[in-house]
């Protein structure tokens, strides 16, 4: 995203985007030594990734200034429950719509259940289990249900109007451990080589059906990791190819899920597809359908179904999968954590964790390997 530059005893920072005027801009690192210069580029990468530093428009080393300290507010008691929910999803509409649909949808559940006229500060343990006990589903779903309303729960512990988060002492079966369903690259060969030999057929009435824009999709995504709100979204003013980086932005009633924008390299194999894509429009959506829109969710879901049929792969497998291809790379890679949350947009490193997670039988291999090397 940066390089280094020096300019007499001086080192800089030298940021590029072909967006902006003028496309390159130098940011002094106020330092003479290579090292601690390295180190500041290093740091002001992190926060332009972050969105927390515009290098166009900020100084990096003015005073951060202090926002004013407002006053506790005392929590009313007679708040109930019906205007606590609306209040937490008002909170957090800044989420995606996806995202915040789906809090709202648990949360009338728990309303419905409890009363909404209930106090909120009486809100507790009991009344979560209640709910769980009353409702004939999976176990994975019990397991969304308390997570969801503990995030209310803890919200109203911030605003003073319960003690304790209580969804904590609710206790569930432990889920068995499942690692992400990511496709090995036999599995993304096979889905590219049913879509190739479908948009051959030609229909009734003389056309031929073009799915080329899904495989286009698929090739990239096993190296971007984006969701699928992400790829519908993206536009070719979010991507910079000289500097091979892609925005993911949060614009034209588009949210990511966890409300933040972010920052990503893109890898050399998907570059390929993007460099492709452009030689035939260099505006609007960057991945679009055979009739030049950009992909709804839906169709990419349902396309990516259609095919995963067509190719024999396993009925777990969907178009999140390709996202998980490409996080599951990075960690056999030995790519950090911490990075790998960055570049997924994950909102909490314990998601991220999953993929880092290592299987009993190539542990087992490891273990084994080291001992005979002793």
């Amino acid at each position: 995203m940066a390089s280094l530059f020096k300019q007499g005893d001086l080192y800089y920072a030298q940021f590029f985007c072909k967006h902006l005027r003028p496309q390159r801009k130098r940011v002094p690192l106020k330092t003479t030594t290579k090292p601690e210069a390295r180190r500041r580029l290093a740091e002001l990468e992190r926060r332009f990734a972050d969105q927390e530093f515009n290098p166009w428009t900020d100084d990096p080393w003015a005073p951060k200034e202090q926002p004013p300290q407002e006053p506790e507010a005392t929590a009313p008691s007679d708040l109930t429950l019906g205007d606590a929910v609306a209040a937490y999803l008002e909170a957090h509409d800044h989420l995606s719509p996806f995202t915040v649909q789906t809090y709202s949808d648990i949360l009338s559940v728990f309303e419905a259940h409890v009363g909404k006229d209930t106090p909120a500060c009486a809100l507790s343990a009991d009344h979560v289990a209640s709910l769980l006990a009353s409702r004939s589903v999976k176990l994975i779903t019990k397991h969304k249900y308390r997570n969801h309303i503990g995030y209310l729960y803890r919200w109203l512990v911030r605003d003073g109007v319960l003690n304790a988060d209580h969804t904590k002492a609710v206790r569930l079966p432990k889920l068995p451990e499942q690692a992400p369903k990511s496709m090995t690259d036999e599995q993304v060969e096979a889905f590219l080589a049913a879509v190739e030999s479908f948009s051959a057929i030609t229909r009734r009435d003389g056309r031929a059906v073009d799915w080329s824009w899904i495989a286009d999709v698929v090739r990239a995504n096993v190296w971007l990791g984006l969701r699928r709100g992400e790829v519908c979204a993206l536009q070719w003013h979010h991507v910079d190819i000289e500097a091979r980086v892609l925005l993911v932005r949060n614009e034209d009633g588009f949210k990511t899920k966890s409300g933040k924008e972010r920052a990503i390299p893109i890898p050399g194999p998907s570059l390929t597809v993007i460099e492709r894509l452009q030689q035939s429009a260099e505006s609007g959506p960057v991945f679009r359908t055979h009739q030049g829109e950009a992909p709804r969710l839906h169709q990419l879901s349902r396309g990516f179904s259609k095919f995963r049929k067509l190719a024999g792969l396993p009925n777990e497998t969907n178009f999140h999968s390709t996202r998980h291809t490409a996080l599951t790379r990075l960690a056999k890679k030995g790519v950090p954590v911490e990075v790998i949350r960055q570049f997924a947009g994950h909102s909490s490193i314990v998601v991220t964790e999953r993929y880092t997670r290592i299987r009993p039988s190539a542990a087992h291999s490891i273990i084994n390997q080291a001992l005979l090397e002793t």
